[in-house]
């Protein structure tokens, strides 16, 4: 064999001896690499800080776990990605605020908990922890901690609140806590956190035995309502004079639709306070005075004095005319006005909600009179004035179509009781 050949050969595996010795040498330092880059900074801090607990994440997310050191402070943070840009912009900003806690030499921790709930809801606990030491990678001596948890409701994209979920009887016992926020759900219910002398404390309602007062739309989930919820229509209120008109005893077949048409050329709404048993005969004309953006009050069930009925019974008119409202509307009450007037603090208590008695008595249950009522109202009007009509009768319709435009003349406004109280600055939110 040529002498040539065979020392070209003899180089030619020595190269390629070489290079496989290059090679390896790479592919154990690649590897070393991969192995400081996935292990390495888990190395830092006990396992079961270094890793989520995969039993408490239930809602199917991302589990992202970031791990590492910075000025001596260890970080793990264990967090949901759900590929939903409003709900993850929450999380994060909750990611972000524990990344700038620190202890020297300590340690921050971050953990949660998740899980959806009938496909469109899913509840969120975060808990960030942070320790001022680390020994034998353990964290030790908790100093301080944040949380947060939330459901978020994927279909209407959007984080829960109180009053998503509940109707406003359902809020009244709630009304002087703290921070009152939904913080946790389940298929057998609703918890509502909220702080008390500086401690978060919870309150579970559970679907099944509170049922009259949810108003989630999931079929999932009870609900007495009997149809689409109303979408109002709008109604602007500006600096002008206001004038609240107010109807009792109603709703009628006749006349409570007149009335109400009469405000709508002056862009104007009224307040009706109806009788339970009344929406019950006519659930046309309540859904009516909905959608036109009426406000419709309550007025009890069929008209007795509350002072002469036992907390129970009239507590019972409340609750029923509240749950026959909601069934036709998807809409609550938020102001009471009591029969008569009768009324005492212990019943406004128990009821919960505003009592809006009146400034000026059209008396036209009495003279069943236009020129009468006119005569009533007309010369003692004025701004934040509550007047008090019934829409029974035909001479009260004939009475408020003469005069509004009189009133409109000069300047005044026609709202709602709730849009006075805003203005004068009361809320009816529980």
């Amino acid at each position: 064999m040529n002498t040539k050949v065979v020392k070209k050969r003899k180089r030619f595996r020595l190269k390629t001896q070489v290079l496989a010795g290059l090679c390896c040498v790479l592919m154990v330092a690649a590897g070393t690499c991969a192995y400081m880059l996935f292990f390495g900074e888990k190395s830092l801090i006990d396992e079961a800080y270094a890793n989520a607990d995969t039993k408490t994440k239930l809602a199917g997310e991302e589990i992202v776990s970031d791990v590492y050191k910075n000025e001596d402070c260890v970080y793990a943070l264990h967090y949901p990605k759900f590929q939903n840009e409003l709900l993850d912009q929450k999380i994060n900003a909750f990611v972000e605020k524990s990344k700038k806690m620190k202890d020297e030499q300590g340690a921050v921790y971050m953990d949660y908990d998740s899980e959806k709930v009938f496909d469109q809801y899913v509840a969120v606990s975060m808990k960030t922890r942070v320790y001022d030491q680390v020994e034998n990678k353990k964290p030790v001596q908790e100093v301080t901690n944040i949380q947060d948890a939330f459901v978020y409701d994927l279909k209407a994209n959007r984080v829960l609140e109180p009053k998503d979920c509940i109707r406003n009887r359902g809020l009244i016992p709630f009304k002087n806590k703290e921070n009152l926020f939904v913080s946790d759900m389940d298929k057998s219910g609703i918890t509502l956190g909220y702080t008390e002398n500086g401690i978060i404390k919870e309150e579970k309602m559970n679907f099944e035995e509170k049922k009259n007062l949810f108003k989630l739309q999931n079929k999932n989930i009870p609900s007495i309502l009997e149809y689409e919820p109303i979408v109002s229509k709008t109604h602007t209120v500006d600096d002008r004079p206001m004038i609240a008109f107010t109807f009792d005893d109603g709703p009628n077949g006749e006349t409570t639709k007149r009335i109400a048409d009469a405000f709508l050329p002056y862009d104007g709404r009224a307040t009706f306070f109806e009788l339970g048993s009344r929406m019950q005969w006519f659930p046309d004309v309540t859904r009516y005075l909905v959608e036109q953006g009426h406000q419709v009050a309550s007025h009890s069930y069929d008209h007795p004095y509350f002072t002469d009925l036992s907390v129970e019974s009239y507590m019972n008119q409340v609750t029923q005319t509240e749950d026959i409202f909601y069934s036709l509307t998807g809409h609550d009450i938020t102001v009471f006005r009591p029969p008569g007037g009768f009324s005492n603090p212990e019943i406004e208590a128990n009821v919960g909600v505003p009592f809006i008695m009146w400034d000026i008595d059209s008396l036209d249950w009495q003279s069943r009179n236009k020129d009468a009522v006119i005569n009533e109202i007309l010369p003692y009007i004025h701004d934040g004035a509550i007047v008090l009509c019934h829409d029974l009768y035909d001479s009260t319709a004939q009475a408020i179509e003469a005069i509004l435009p009189i009133l409109a003349e000069q300047g005044y406004q026609f709202v709602t009781v709730d849009e006075l109280m805003a203005r004068n600055g009361d809320s009816n939110e529980g």
